[in-house]
């Protein structure tokens, strides 16, 4: 059996990307782009809770729990989320995209779903 290389599970995640954003689209939501690719560096400033602002390093929260975010693999993308022209990341108000993305794919997870962390604007493959 052939195994998947990382470019081969990229191509389904982007595929899987254009289908939640039609389906965002049929569905009353509108999606745009947050972010997509991180580098190490990027990640370790989110791990430890650091930003840089205008060329300077600023302390603030932490923006994420792991050093291995898929982010990192670009198997990850962070969507901005309106509902009636409003932004927002309440997972109970967008939880239909959230199932609608983890029925693409057996690999696709949904933020929403993190009780630690709820994260309801990020869809990924986890690997």
């Amino acid at each position: 059996m052939k195994k998947n290389k990382l470019s081969d599970y990229q191509w389904i995640f982007v595929q899987n990307k254009a289908k939640l954003i039609e389906f965002a689209a049929r569905n009353g939501f509108k999606l745009t782009d947050g972010e997509a690719f991180r580098t190490e560096d990027q990640q370790w400033l989110y791990m430890n809770g650091y930003t840089i602002e205008k060329g300077k390093l600023i302390d603030g929260k932490k923006r994420s729990t792991t050093n291995k975010s898929n982010h990192l693999n670009r198997l990850a993308q962070d969507f901005n989320v309106f509902v009636n022209d409003e932004l927002t990341y309440e997972p109970d108000k967008i939880r239909l995209l959230g199932s609608y993305w983890k029925k693409l794919h057996v690999l696709n997870r949904w933020g929403g779903d993190w009780m630690r962390l709820s994260d309801a604007g990020h869809f990924e493959m986890n690997l």
